[in-house]
């Protein structure tokens, strides 16, 4: 079963390379090398990691959200939402394993909006569910056809990445009801080039899975798990901006895959290998800053600022670590997000965010 939920692809340099041993944190450094190829020079750092409750009894960490004080945690295997206290007490849980409204079967995507409301991706269920900040019950609609991506607006409006239905992102109500879609598709040769314009009816769909997330203006920014770009739109599902994450690890992305025609992790979306290259976007609404995590055969955090030009790449401390989400902390200081692993599913890590990218006060 859990072979199934999960569905990596994993090379074996990478498999060798995730069972390696943790190599020590080093603090923050900082320089600017410009790449041979003529990239522009991004400033860069290495991160700080604080593994987050390593004692609390979890299977499989999807998501880490930080609101109202509490930590909110996507226990998947588990069929679950922990709430956990900044010193690591699990207060409640929401959820269990089963069918009935209130239950899950895999859950594996999370969301929670500005009033507290919880929106949850029921995966084995295939549906949505949605609830009260304590917990009540509020609404259930089905994941027909199969989304990817979950973001939610201040007006409590649901985003969804469903390219099956013509457009990258769909807005749906608390109770189903789709509102508007927006967002044109993409093909993988609009990514790699003619090289691989073969592939393109065969990766139709899954090369227009996104990640999503907003700002508090409920522009919504969307990353393409398949291929280092990512869009900003304005709240009416105007596009502002499309950019390609530039720098040396984007460009050796592109020739690698146009070279390998794959890979070193994969996900099995929409039945082919799909390229599993940004996990996870966050906004920070104080500085404008986007966040991206994305990886090759190491895992990065892109920095770029409110107009998507490049900022920085930040490196995590330990080459093995991958990541499966990526969130801010409440007060900006921190990124958050779970491991992507095949062994260690357990694992959520904090990383403290260079003092030069942190908000002002």
């Amino acid at each position: 079963m859990m072979t199934s939920i999960k569905r990596y692809v994993l090379s074996g340099a990478l498999l060798a390379a995730l069972l390696m041993s943790v190599a020590p944190a080093q603090r923050p450094r900082r320089s600017s090398p410009r790449p041979k190829s003529g990239a522009p020079a991004l400033s860069r750092y290495r991160l700080e990691s604080e593994r987050l409750f390593p004692h609390l009894s979890a299977k499989y960490i999807v998501r880490v959200i930080q609101k109202r004080g509490h930590y909110l945690i996507l226990d998947s295997t588990n069929h679950r939402v922990i709430f956990v206290t900044p010193d690591g007490r699990m207060v409640r849980q929401l959820g269990r394993i089963g069918q009935a409204a209130g239950e899950f079967h895999y859950p594996n995507d999370m969301a929670v909006d500005a009033e507290g409301y919880i929106y949850v991706r029921d995966s084995m269920n295939r549906r949505y569910q949605v609830f009260r900040w304590d917990g009540a019950f509020v609404a259930q609609f089905p994941n027909v056809p199969e989304a990817h991506g979950l973001a939610v607006t201040s007006k409590g409006e649901i985003l969804i990445g469903q390219p099956q239905k013509g457009k990258l992102v769909s807005v749906y109500s608390r109770d189903g009801k789709l509102l508007r879609s927006f967002g044109e598709l993409h093909k993988l040769s609009d990514f790699y080039g003619r090289s691989v314009a073969d592939l393109d009816a065969a990766y139709k769909h899954a090369i227009n899975r996104v990640k999503l997330c907003v700002d508090k203006r409920d522009n919504v920014y969307v990353a393409f798990i398949g291929a280092p770009v990512f869009q900003k739109y304005d709240a009416s599902g105007r596009l502002v901006f499309e950019k390609k994450l530039v720098g040396q690890e984007a460009e050796e992305i592109i020739a690698g895959f146009q070279k390998r025609r794959q890979s070193p992790v994969r996900r099995g979306i929409d039945d082919v290998p799909t390229p599993l290259i940004i996990t996870g976007i966050a906004v920070d609404d104080a500085t404008g800053n986007i966040y991206i995590s994305f990886q090759w055969d190491r895992a990065w955090i892109y920095v770029a600022d409110s107009k998507g030009d490049g900022l920085a790449i930040l490196e995590l401390p330990q080459r093995e670590l991958l990541l499966e989400n990526l969130e801010l902390s409440e007060d900006g200081s921190a990124l958050l997000g779970a491991r992507l692993s095949v062994v260690k599913t357990d694992e959520a890590y904090r990383f403290a965010l260079p003092s030069p990218l942190r908000r002002r006060s």
